[in-house]
């Protein structure tokens, strides 16, 4: 029985998948199983991943039918066996002590049942250190709600809270990552999460990220954050959590429209974000920029996308 299972959906993903599994390969940590899920792509990938296959810690699994990547994730849990499952997206790739350390940290902590870590982003040719912002982390509970700050492909998590959660939500056309780790921190708080300030894995930008579907991404977050506030009563007994909230998702969207020159859409969500926080030098001048389309949007301090 491997101490840990790595699973990995993947679809289309042929050309970036070779260096993603030599990430897996080459752990120090060795005691581990790869599920891979091929989501029904139409590239190569089976070809691709065939070698791979000599050791038989790796297991290779397709679809019938593209499904999407929760599902896709769903059933490499039901077939993973490990004590912990790390989450790797076929486009990125682990340092080499990823799964040591964080299996050592978790080991550590019995209450923690998620381990996370700072991220490489890679863009083309350049580099840059991620790490969620320190008031995000100094009041997880909160931060969670308002933006999800995780990458998928730094968590490890521990198998039986998967289980108690029910996995991801294969109703959602995105953002299955935040509403899964807001299912664990209602489950279990924040002290069930670790962080380790150092990039354990590289975030590969691209033009077919999933994460970059603006419209599957916006219309994913109204139904987490509709769910967040009416169907419990957080939103009643924390009304100024509740805008803050509200107020995250406002400015996500903004800065979505204004990357992609939708000024018409973004003039309205503009002057709702000075109504929510009018304190905010920046957003006066997010909302003059949408305005007379300047094409220079004042940029929000969050690096939430």
């Amino acid at each position: 029985m491997p101490e840990v299972s790595v699973i990995i959906a993947s679809y289309n993903y042929a050309r970036y998948l070779p260096t993603a599994l030599d990430s897996v390969a080459n752990q120090t940590f060795t005691d581990w199983e790869c599920i891979i899920v091929d989501d029904a792509s139409t590239d190569d990938t089976a070809e691709v991943v065939q070698p791979y296959l000599s050791d038989p810690r790796f297991h290779y699994f397709r679809n019938d039918v593209n499904s999407g990547v929760d599902i896709s994730r769903n059933r490499a849990n039901a077939l993973a066996v490990g004590k912990y499952i790390a989450c790797l997206d076929g486009d990125d790739w682990w340092e080499l002590d990823k799964l040591a350390e964080q299996v050592d940290v978790l080991e550590g902590q019995p209450e923690a049942v998620v381990c996370l870590s700072a991220v490489n982003s890679v863009r083309d040719k350049a580099v840059t250190v991620y790490r969620p912002e320190a008031w995000w982390l100094a009041d997880m509970a909160l931060g969670l709600r308002i933006s999800n700050e995780i990458n998928h492909s730094s968590s490890l998590v521990l198998r039986d809270a998967i289980l108690a959660v029910g996995g991801y939500n294969p109703l959602l056309p995105g953002c299955g990552d935040w509403n899964f780790f807001l299912k664990l921190i209602y489950h279990y708080g924040a002290k069930g999460f670790v962080y380790i300030d150092r990039p354990l894995i590289n975030y590969r930008w691209h033009t077919s990220n999933l994460s970059h579907d603006w419209s599957r991404r916006n219309w994913s977050e109204r139904a987490i954050i509709k769910s967040m506030l009416l169907g419990s009563t957080w939103g009643v007994r924390h009304p100024f959590a509740a805008v803050r909230v509200i107020h995250g998702q406002i400015d996500r969207e903004l800065r979505r429209y204004i990357s992609s020159a939708n000024y018409s859409k973004a003039r309205w969500l503009a002057v709702s974000s000075v109504l929510l926080a009018p304190a905010k030098r920046w957003r006066w001048r997010q909302l003059f920029d949408v305005i007379y389309q300047t094409g220079k949007p004042a940029v929000c301090p969050s690096k939430h996308g």
